[in-house]
Protein backbone atom coordinates (compact mmCIF):
# COMPACT_ATOMS: atom_id res chain seq x y z
CA UNK A 1 0.00 0.00 0.00
CA UNK A 2 1.08 3.52 -0.64
CA UNK A 3 2.23 5.36 1.74
CA UNK A 4 -0.55 8.96 2.46
CA UNK A 5 0.92 12.40 2.83
CA UNK A 6 -1.00 13.79 6.80
CA UNK A 7 -2.85 16.79 5.74
CA UNK A 8 -0.08 19.66 8.00
CA UNK A 9 0.35 23.14 6.77
CA UNK A 10 3.78 24.73 6.76
CA UNK A 11 2.80 27.55 9.54
CA UNK A 12 2.31 24.35 11.56
CA UNK A 13 5.59 22.83 10.70
CA UNK A 14 7.32 25.38 11.57
CA UNK A 15 5.29 26.65 15.00
CA UNK A 16 5.63 22.48 16.28
CA UNK A 17 9.65 23.13 15.32
CA UNK A 18 10.02 26.20 17.78
CA UNK A 19 8.21 24.55 20.30
CA UNK A 20 9.81 21.48 20.60
CA UNK A 21 13.58 22.77 20.34
CA UNK A 22 14.25 24.50 23.30
CA UNK A 23 12.33 22.51 25.69
CA UNK A 24 14.17 18.98 24.20
CA UNK A 25 11.23 17.13 24.37
CA UNK A 26 7.88 17.64 24.98
CA UNK A 27 4.27 15.07 25.51
CA UNK A 28 1.84 15.07 23.20
CA UNK A 29 -0.87 16.85 25.53
CA UNK A 30 1.75 19.71 25.80
CA UNK A 31 1.99 20.02 22.07
CA UNK A 32 -2.14 19.65 21.85
CA UNK A 33 -2.43 22.52 24.53
CA UNK A 34 0.57 24.72 22.01
CA UNK A 35 -1.30 24.13 19.09
CA UNK A 36 -5.03 24.50 20.69
CA UNK A 37 -5.83 20.80 19.17
CA UNK A 38 -7.11 17.52 20.33
CA UNK A 39 -4.25 14.93 21.13
CA UNK A 40 -4.94 12.65 18.16
CA UNK A 41 -4.43 16.09 15.58
CA UNK A 42 -1.36 16.92 17.65
CA UNK A 43 -0.14 13.11 17.48
CA UNK A 44 -0.68 13.42 13.72
CA UNK A 45 1.38 16.69 13.59
CA UNK A 46 4.43 15.15 15.44
CA UNK A 47 4.27 11.55 13.20
CA UNK A 48 4.16 13.92 9.99
CA UNK A 49 7.19 15.77 11.05
CA UNK A 50 9.52 12.39 12.72
CA UNK A 51 8.93 11.32 8.76
CA UNK A 52 10.07 14.74 8.05
CA UNK A 53 13.17 14.02 10.34
CA UNK A 54 12.18 17.13 12.19
CA UNK A 55 11.20 15.26 15.09
CA UNK A 56 12.12 11.83 17.13
CA UNK A 57 10.00 9.78 19.24
CA UNK A 58 11.36 10.48 22.54
CA UNK A 59 9.68 8.43 25.80
CA UNK A 60 6.26 8.89 24.49
CA UNK A 61 6.68 12.76 23.40
CA UNK A 62 8.56 14.02 20.92
CA UNK A 63 11.90 15.40 20.60
CA UNK A 64 13.48 17.77 18.26
CA UNK A 65 16.44 16.36 15.93
CA UNK A 66 19.80 17.84 14.68
CA UNK A 67 17.54 18.61 11.25
CA UNK A 68 14.65 19.89 13.22
CA UNK A 69 17.25 22.24 15.00
CA UNK A 70 19.02 23.37 11.72
CA UNK A 71 15.46 24.17 9.97
CA UNK A 72 15.15 26.85 12.78
CA UNK A 73 18.36 28.21 12.19
CA UNK A 74 18.16 28.27 8.62
CA UNK A 75 14.63 30.14 9.22
CA UNK A 76 16.20 32.44 11.47
CA UNK A 77 18.68 33.58 8.78
CA UNK A 78 16.91 33.86 6.06
CA UNK A 79 17.94 31.34 4.24
CA UNK A 80 14.95 29.98 2.46
CA UNK A 81 17.32 27.98 -0.08
CA UNK A 82 18.54 25.95 2.58
CA UNK A 83 15.02 25.62 4.20
CA UNK A 84 14.01 23.52 0.86
CA UNK A 85 17.33 21.86 1.01
CA UNK A 86 16.08 20.59 4.03
CA UNK A 87 12.71 19.43 2.65
CA UNK A 88 14.18 17.73 0.39
CA UNK A 89 14.49 14.81 2.48
CA UNK A 90 10.81 14.68 2.45
CA UNK A 91 9.92 11.73 0.40
CA UNK A 92 6.20 13.80 -0.66
CA UNK A 93 8.42 17.37 -0.97
CA UNK A 94 11.32 15.49 -2.98
CA UNK A 95 8.74 13.64 -5.21
CA UNK A 96 6.57 16.79 -5.99
CA UNK A 97 9.52 19.01 -6.60
CA UNK A 98 11.15 16.54 -8.95
CA UNK A 99 8.55 16.01 -10.86
CA UNK A 100 7.16 19.45 -11.42
CA UNK A 101 10.65 20.60 -12.22
CA UNK A 102 10.85 18.33 -15.35
CA UNK A 103 8.19 19.81 -16.26
CA UNK A 104 8.19 23.67 -17.87
CA UNK A 105 4.82 24.41 -15.75
CA UNK A 106 1.84 22.74 -15.17
CA UNK A 107 -1.66 22.57 -13.29
CA UNK A 108 -2.14 21.07 -10.11
CA UNK A 109 -3.99 18.11 -12.07
CA UNK A 110 -1.42 17.11 -14.64
CA UNK A 111 0.90 17.11 -11.68
CA UNK A 112 -1.19 14.85 -10.19
CA UNK A 113 -1.33 12.63 -13.04
CA UNK A 114 2.22 12.00 -13.11
CA UNK A 115 3.09 12.17 -9.46
CA UNK A 116 0.11 9.12 -9.04
CA UNK A 117 2.78 7.14 -10.85
CA UNK A 118 4.98 6.95 -8.46
CA UNK A 119 5.29 5.30 -4.78
CA UNK A 120 3.80 7.91 -2.58
CA UNK A 121 -0.01 8.60 -2.65
CA UNK A 122 -0.88 11.90 -3.87
CA UNK A 123 -4.14 13.86 -4.52
CA UNK A 124 -5.02 16.94 -5.22
CA UNK A 125 -5.30 18.37 -1.36
CA UNK A 126 -1.75 17.05 -1.35
CA UNK A 127 -0.55 18.66 -4.37
CA UNK A 128 -1.89 22.33 -2.82
CA UNK A 129 -0.31 21.53 0.26
CA UNK A 130 3.06 21.01 -1.00
CA UNK A 131 2.44 23.88 -3.71
CA UNK A 132 2.01 26.14 -0.82
CA UNK A 133 5.38 25.29 1.03
CA UNK A 134 7.27 25.26 -2.34
CA UNK A 135 5.71 29.09 -2.72
CA UNK A 136 6.86 30.18 0.51
CA UNK A 137 10.22 28.85 0.57
CA UNK A 138 10.61 30.64 -2.55
CA UNK A 139 11.35 27.35 -4.69
CA UNK A 140 8.25 27.38 -6.90
CA UNK A 141 5.97 30.19 -8.28
CA UNK A 142 2.19 30.48 -8.98
CA UNK A 143 0.63 32.41 -11.94
CA UNK A 144 -2.17 34.06 -9.52
CA UNK A 145 -3.89 34.14 -12.72
CA UNK A 146 -4.04 30.86 -14.35
CA UNK A 147 -2.71 28.70 -11.25
CA UNK A 148 -0.22 26.92 -13.30
CA UNK A 149 3.07 26.44 -10.88
CA UNK A 150 6.61 26.04 -11.84
CA UNK A 151 9.61 25.53 -10.49
CA UNK A 152 12.16 28.76 -10.63
CA UNK A 153 15.56 28.76 -12.01
CA UNK A 154 18.35 31.50 -12.92
CA UNK A 155 17.58 32.31 -16.11
CA UNK A 156 19.74 34.20 -18.53
CA UNK A 157 17.48 34.21 -21.85
CA UNK A 158 16.68 37.88 -23.73
CA UNK A 159 14.14 39.41 -22.30
CA UNK A 160 12.46 41.36 -25.53
CA UNK A 161 11.53 37.95 -27.28
CA UNK A 162 9.34 36.95 -24.45
CA UNK A 163 8.13 40.33 -24.09
CA UNK A 164 6.75 41.05 -27.64
CA UNK A 165 5.29 37.25 -27.43
CA UNK A 166 3.39 38.14 -24.60
CA UNK A 167 2.75 41.73 -25.41
CA UNK A 168 1.07 41.03 -28.67
CA UNK A 169 -1.16 37.90 -26.82
CA UNK A 170 -2.46 40.64 -24.13
CA UNK A 171 -3.08 42.88 -26.86
CA UNK A 172 -5.03 40.26 -28.81
CA UNK A 173 -7.75 38.71 -25.79
CA UNK A 174 -8.30 40.20 -22.46
CA UNK A 175 -6.06 38.16 -19.67
CA UNK A 176 -9.13 36.99 -17.78
CA UNK A 177 -10.37 34.90 -20.78
CA UNK A 178 -7.52 33.69 -22.01
CA UNK A 179 -6.67 29.82 -20.99
CA UNK A 180 -3.93 28.19 -18.95
CA UNK A 181 -1.53 27.27 -21.53
CA UNK A 182 2.16 27.43 -21.59
CA UNK A 183 3.36 30.76 -23.63
CA UNK A 184 6.07 30.19 -26.07
CA UNK A 185 8.88 32.58 -26.77
CA UNK A 186 7.85 32.32 -30.71
CA UNK A 187 5.13 34.60 -31.66
CA UNK A 188 2.14 33.05 -33.66
CA UNK A 189 1.33 34.89 -37.24
CA UNK A 190 -0.21 38.13 -36.22
CA UNK A 191 0.40 41.40 -36.99
CA UNK A 192 3.42 43.48 -35.57
CA UNK A 193 3.24 44.06 -31.84
CA UNK A 194 3.11 47.66 -32.13
CA UNK A 195 0.02 47.81 -34.23
CA UNK A 196 -3.22 48.98 -33.09
CA UNK A 197 -1.27 50.38 -29.92
CA UNK A 198 -2.80 50.00 -26.92
CA UNK A 199 -1.90 49.22 -22.84
CA UNK A 200 -1.84 46.22 -21.13
CA UNK A 201 -1.22 45.59 -17.99
CA UNK A 202 2.02 45.17 -16.33
CA UNK A 203 1.04 42.45 -13.92
CA UNK A 204 -0.08 40.37 -16.31
CA UNK A 205 2.81 40.69 -18.60
CA UNK A 206 4.77 39.71 -15.55
CA UNK A 207 3.72 36.84 -14.54
CA UNK A 208 3.52 35.58 -18.24
CA UNK A 209 6.78 36.11 -18.89
CA UNK A 210 7.83 34.92 -15.53
CA UNK A 211 5.98 31.74 -15.88
CA UNK A 212 7.78 31.24 -19.82
CA UNK A 213 11.14 32.14 -18.23
CA UNK A 214 10.94 30.30 -15.07
CA UNK A 215 12.16 33.50 -13.33
CA UNK A 216 11.42 35.01 -10.00
CA UNK A 217 9.48 38.08 -9.68
CA UNK A 218 11.92 40.89 -7.85
CA UNK A 219 14.57 39.61 -11.13
CA UNK A 220 11.63 40.25 -13.61
CA UNK A 221 11.23 43.56 -12.13
CA UNK A 222 15.08 44.06 -12.26
CA UNK A 223 15.20 43.69 -16.03
CA UNK A 224 12.00 44.94 -17.02
CA UNK A 225 12.49 48.62 -15.52
CA UNK A 226 16.28 48.28 -17.39
CA UNK A 227 14.41 47.80 -20.49
CA UNK A 228 12.19 50.44 -20.04
CA UNK A 229 14.55 52.85 -19.07
CA UNK A 230 17.03 51.85 -21.88
CA UNK A 231 13.70 52.18 -24.43
CA UNK A 232 12.25 55.64 -24.00
CA UNK A 233 9.54 56.97 -26.84
CA UNK A 234 9.35 52.93 -27.56
CA UNK A 235 8.16 52.11 -24.28
CA UNK A 236 5.52 54.01 -22.16
CA UNK A 237 4.46 53.65 -18.99
CA UNK A 238 1.70 54.68 -17.62
CA UNK A 239 -0.36 54.23 -13.65
CA UNK A 240 -4.17 53.48 -12.85
CA UNK A 241 -6.18 55.67 -10.74
CA UNK A 242 -5.91 54.25 -6.74
CA UNK A 243 -9.44 52.76 -7.52
CA UNK A 244 -9.03 51.32 -10.38
CA UNK A 245 -9.11 46.97 -10.27
CA UNK A 246 -6.40 46.80 -12.80
CA UNK A 247 -3.75 44.08 -11.91
CA UNK A 248 -6.41 42.28 -9.71
CA UNK A 249 -5.00 38.66 -9.91
CA UNK A 250 -7.32 35.85 -9.87
CA UNK A 251 -5.73 34.18 -7.44
CA UNK A 252 -3.41 34.23 -4.34
CA UNK A 253 0.16 34.81 -3.74
CA UNK A 254 1.17 33.03 -0.88
CA UNK A 255 4.19 34.35 0.80
CA UNK A 256 6.59 33.87 4.45
CA UNK A 257 8.56 36.72 6.07
CA UNK A 258 10.61 36.00 9.64
CA UNK A 259 11.94 38.90 12.20
CA UNK A 260 14.13 37.66 14.77
CA UNK A 261 13.74 39.43 18.37
CA UNK A 262 15.47 38.77 21.09
CA UNK A 263 13.35 36.39 22.50
CA UNK A 264 11.54 35.23 19.44
CA UNK A 265 10.93 34.49 16.05
CA UNK A 266 8.15 36.04 14.44
CA UNK A 267 7.18 35.00 11.08
CA UNK A 268 4.25 36.11 9.11
CA UNK A 269 2.82 33.85 6.50
CA UNK A 270 0.62 36.02 3.99
CA UNK A 271 -1.47 34.76 1.57
CA UNK A 272 -3.06 37.85 -0.46
CA UNK A 273 -4.09 38.90 -3.97
CA UNK A 274 -0.97 39.93 -6.37
CA UNK A 275 -1.94 43.56 -7.80
CA UNK A 276 2.08 44.90 -8.05
CA UNK A 277 3.12 47.09 -10.98
CA UNK A 278 6.44 48.47 -11.63
CA UNK A 279 8.62 50.75 -9.51
CA UNK A 280 10.79 53.09 -11.49
CA UNK A 281 12.74 56.13 -10.04
CA UNK A 282 10.77 55.87 -7.30
CA UNK A 283 6.75 55.96 -9.25
CA UNK A 284 4.53 53.27 -9.89
CA UNK A 285 3.64 52.00 -13.02
CA UNK A 286 0.43 49.94 -13.92
CA UNK A 287 0.02 49.96 -17.47
CA UNK A 288 2.63 49.44 -20.54
CA UNK A 289 2.07 50.46 -24.46
CA UNK A 290 4.60 49.85 -26.85
CA UNK A 291 4.92 52.04 -30.24
CA UNK A 292 7.31 49.89 -32.06
CA UNK A 293 10.82 49.58 -33.43
CA UNK A 294 13.72 47.61 -31.93
CA UNK A 295 14.25 47.28 -28.53
CA UNK A 296 17.61 47.43 -26.54
CA UNK A 297 17.96 45.35 -23.40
Amino acid sequence: MRVSMRPVKLPRVVEVALFVAPAGAVTVEALAARLDATPNRAREIAEEMVRMGLLGRSDGGYASTSAGRRLIDEIAADRWPLVHEEFMAYPFYRDFFTTLDKLPSATYNELLELLREGETHFNLATVDNLSEWAERLGSVQRNPYTKQIYTLRESNQPLVPSFLAAYSRLKREPYAKLKPRRVTSVAPPAPPPWSGTRYVEIGHLREMICQELRCARPSFDRRFASLCTQNIGRLELSGVPITSTTNKSRYRVRTVSVMALPSQLVMDFDTAYYEKGIAINGRMYSLLAYHGGDLRE
